[in-house]
């Protein structure tokens, strides 16, 4: 995983943010810069927001999601795409109380 991170702050398309409490990071979301023929330029994707769990419901992750959508905007991006699992009620709601629609079904497949 390190050397993931590494190639990310190598990419001039990927950007990381961390949210600090107290110089103990409590937070952290990604965003990945795209270019689309589809939309005529580009498009963020969020891939990662996650808050400790000892700090939810504080609007850390609020915070960190606004933090990428203006990174999002400043690079010219019209649009900011995510994903998230079946599963995940909870950030279901979370993305849509911040007037983000449920677009498309996502359909991956492992590749070894």
């Amino acid at each position: 995983m390190y050397d993931a991170f590494e190639r990310g702050l190598a990419s001039p398309r990927q950007r990381y943010l961390c949210a600090e409490v107290d110089s103990r990071v409590v937070g952290f979301g990604s965003l990945t810069l795209n270019h689309s023929l589809r939309q005529g330029g580009p498009v963020g994707r969020l891939e990662d927001l996650v808050v400790d769990r000892n700090y939810r419901c504080q609007g850390i992750a609020t915070r960190l999601l606004q933090a990428i959508e203006a990174i999002a905007i400043g690079a010219g991006c019209s649009r900011l795409d995510l994903d998230c699992a079946f599963h995940r009620k909870e950030e279901h709601a979370f993305f849509e109380q911040r007037r983000y629609e449920r677009k498309a079904l996502l359909f991956s497949k492992q590749l070894s």
